[in-house]
């Protein structure tokens, strides 16, 4: 119901207070529920993670009209200060109307500088954007999400905006908005999808980073990494995200998996998401419990190791 409420380009002339919103709802969601059997109400569409309408809104009855919560969060940096915003929601959402899902709504970014829209004038590039996507996307999995929208398919050309046509291309379409090619982040998308479908499970797996054989120099603590299962076995995903210079040189560290009698390896590999590749781990090592892969590679976007089977299949 909705798009982003408390922004003024969707709420003029400057951006709903809850209480505004929360009429909305109250005369719109009835009628939905009387004409369309079985709907699914989804409520909020929050531009950013705004804590503090949301709260107002679940405050003033949001959570007994809706089914779904949705926010659109276009931080710069996917990974800051998201585990705490998502724990603040959700610790909202069981104050006033526990177990409603949160919904991703709408999140993306530009594969080129210039454009319309959130975040446009940053130095994206085609494969910045492919590695953006990747990061916001597996982290919402490993936030256990329950669905997350990229916005969107397609370049818009002539984006409008608020009141009036920008003349500029909102660039974070998978496909180029001129002859619809797909750019580098389509194909990344692609790979999430044909891994990560209802088949996939968010799991907690144990996983260990160290300084490789080589010390090279890597903060441990800043690695993200998440465990997933998929047919019975393991899907180990970790990667090291970058700051303001959005880009790190690729680096090894050290990898340690500690099996489960339910979910384990057989034929570790390693996959690549942005091309949908798959490598082989010549040095992965077992021994009784544990999978040692002694040099793994570290990148700035996510990397999955899994089993040969699920890679391939």
């Amino acid at each position: 119901i909705w798009n982003e409420p408390n922004a003024k380009s969707f709420w003029q002339p400057e951006g709903a207070q809850p209480e505004e919103y929360i009429k909305l709802v109250e005369l719109t969601a009835p009628v939905i529920r009387r004409r369309i059997e079985n709907a699914v109400i989804v409520g909020g569409a929050v531009m950013g993670m705004n804590t503090r309408f949301f709260e107002g809104c679940m405050e003033r009855g949001l959570g007994q009209l809706i089914d779904k919560a949705s926010f659109h969060s276009y931080r710069f940096l996917p990974e800051k200060n998201y585990e705490d915003d998502i724990g603040r929601w959700r610790a909202i959402i069981a104050k006033h109307a526990p177990g409603i899902p949160l919904w991703h709504g709408e999140v993306g970014a530009a594969s080129q500088p210039g454009g319309a829209g959130g975040r446009a004038d940053y130095p994206w590039t085609l494969v910045r954007q492919a590695k953006w996507m990747l990061r916001r996307f597996l982290f919402d999995l490993r936030m256990r999400t329950e669905l997350i929208s990229y916005f969107h398919l397609v370049d818009l050309v002539g984006y409008r905006h608020s009141d009036a046509p920008t003349g500029k291309t909102n660039y974070k379409g998978l496909l180029h908005g001129t002859d619809y090619t797909p750019k580098p982040a389509y194909f990344a998308f692609q790979c999430l999808c044909a891994l990560f479908d209802a088949e996939t499970e968010r799991t907690e797996l144990p996983i260990s980073c160290e300084a490789n054989e080589n010390k090279e120099s890597i903060d441990i603590e800043e690695i993200v990494s998440a465990g997933f299962t998929r047919q019975g076995k393991a899907m180990h995903v970790y990667w090291w995200p970058p700051g303001a210079e959005m880009e790190r040189a690729d680096k090894h560290i050290s990898l340690s998996f500690s099996s489960r009698t339910d979910v384990e390896f057989e034929n570790p590999v390693l996959v690549e998401p942005l091309d949908g590749r798959v490598y082989r781990i010549d040095r992965a090592k077992r021994s009784g419990n544990t999978w040692l892969i002694p040099n793994a590679p570290l990148a700035d976007h996510p990397l999955i190791v899994t089993d040969r089977s699920i890679a391939l299949a």
